[in-house]
């Protein structure tokens, strides 16, 4: 769904599941719901089995005060949630869960971006049961660190774009889209593309009709698509698209001047000839490169968003070219991930991540995670989670808790195409999901971000991924 079609939720209607009231030490949402301590009321509807999920609705939500004269709430069932505090399950808005069996590996900047890439190309899978089963590990990562919805890269294996991982996303708790990957530069390029919406059409034809998982493309990188393909694929109205943007030097200096490592690398493996010179060495950063595919009436009018992961090479132009073309009408989104950007290192060749300066021209931010490869070694037990994207942010910058935490719920869901309302406490009507996070310190209204933020606790479901704090009272 369009973010522009996703302002208010539909009318909740009769009341039906059971109903709990919630009484926690705080609860917040990114859009203006705040107290501590706080209460919400909480429509829980039985699915057949809990493999299924439980259907939720939020009925009202504030301070106990407010909840106590609400008609509802003399025949909720009450649970005491103690110390923690309660927010809304988060979104990962750029992940790489088919890496998931990789593991946390170190970088060796000595090696490079390039490097890195040849160690995922030798140990990602291409055997569709093998892809399929570190999604569900990366889905069961992800559940863990309480994300209800996910911007996932179906990667592409050797062998070309595969299902495999909207496919087992499909048969998942998660909620988001799969973009599906496809590597399309050089002589070959068309049949590139091809192949890849024939995958993509493959999967949609089988969907089932229940998923709440949208299937999109994922054009690689702009050094490893030609600018032609990426008008073709922003020219198809409803399909979402997300692409990896100004991430590294060696992108940097391959668009710029059609040299170095990249270059190399493509000469290595044999997919460089000198019709890709017809797109690049024009002297263009990444950013206003790919602005030429992005600059069009056709892209302005689409009804899907477009996600910019990364976006850590961004000069004062490139800013001025990305808030001119938002404010054109695109509806394009940036998905910061920045622990990533540390492992590789971006702010020594770039400078600090930008992501405030894009928030403050109107270029909406959401949080990623990218892979576990790039995550500490503690995620094998932790999870893979955008929370931990927001404390390193609110450790290292002093970020405002409000805005991160819309980092990591509505602007995900809008660069996703998803109703934002699902990830606050503000509507009445389906939620994705509440999470309850263990604080020790009392918390204090305004503040109950900052004490979720400055804990170690992990986030737990209310519902999807433990049901029985909801049902087995």
């Amino acid at each position: 769904m369009s973010p522009d079609h996703a302002s208010s939720p539909p009318d909740p209607g009769p009341a039906s599941g059971r109903l709990f009231r919630l009484d926690a030490a705080g609860i917040a949402d990114a859009v203006g719901v705040e107290a501590a301590p706080g209460s919400i009321l909480i429509q829980v509807a039985p699915a057949p089995s809990v493999e299924q999920g439980f259907g939720l609705s939020l009925v009202a939500a504030g301070s106990p005060a407010t909840i106590n004269n609400h008609p509802a709430a003399a025949s909720a069932h009450r649970i005491d949630l103690g110390s923690s505090v309660v927010l809304p399950a988060l979104v990962n808005a750029h992940t790489h869960l088919d890496l998931t069996h990789i593991g946390p590996r170190p970088f060796d900047p000595g090696q490079g971006f390039i490097g890195w890439i040849e160690i995922i190309r030798n140990q990602r899978h291409a055997d569709p049961t093998a892809i399929a089963e570190s999604v569900r590990e990366g889905i069961r990562l992800s559940r863990l660190g309480g994300i209800a919805a996910i911007g996932d890269i179906a990667g592409c294996p050797s062998t070309g774009p595969s299902d495999a991982a909207p496919r087992a996303l499909q048969q998942s708790h998660l909620s988001g889209t799969s973009f599906i990957e496809f590597f399309a530069m050089g002589r070959h390029r068309q049949r590139s593309l091809e192949r890849a919406m024939t995958c993509l059409n493959s999967v949609l034809r089988q969907s089932p009709d229940s998923s709440p998982l949208a299937i999109g493309l994922q054009p690689h990188a702009t050094n490893t698509i030609a600018l032609d393909i990426y008008e073709q694929v922003l020219a198809i109205s409803g399909m979402p698209v997300s692409t990896h943007l100004a991430e590294t030097p060696e992108e940097h200096e391959f668009i710029t001047s059609a040299r170095g490592p990249q270059r190399e690398f493509l000469e290595h493996i044999g997919i460089w000839n000198d019709q890709i010179i017809e797109f690049i060495g024009k002297g263009l950063s990444p950013v206003a490169h790919l602005a030429r595919a992005l600059d069009q009436d056709v892209v302005r009018w689409r009804a899907a968003p477009i996600v910019l992961a990364h976006v850590n090479d961004c000069s004062d132009e490139d800013l001025d070219t990305l808030a001119r073309l938002r404010l054109s009408g695109i509806d394009l989104h940036i998905a910061y991930c920045p622990r990533a950007s540390e492992y590789f290192r971006a702010h020594e060749h770039f400078g600090p991540h930008r992501y405030r300066d894009m928030l403050a021209r109107g270029i909406p931010v959401a949080l990623g995670t990218d892979s576990i490869v790039n995550l500490p070694p503690e995620t094998l037990t932790t999870g893979i989670s955008t929370l931990d994207e927001m404390r390193r942010l609110f450790a290292r910058d002093g970020g405002d808790p409000g805005i991160l935490l819309a980092m990591a719920t509505v602007n995900a869901a809008g660069a996703l195409g998803m109703e934002r309302w699902r990830f606050s406490l503000s509507c009445p009507g389906p939620i994705a999901g509440l999470l309850a996070i263990p604080v020790s310190n009392p918390v204090k209204s305004p503040g109950v971000i900052t004490a979720a933020l400055m804990t170690d606790e992990r986030p737990q479901f209310l519902s999807g991924g433990n049901e029985y704090r909801l049902t087995g009272t």
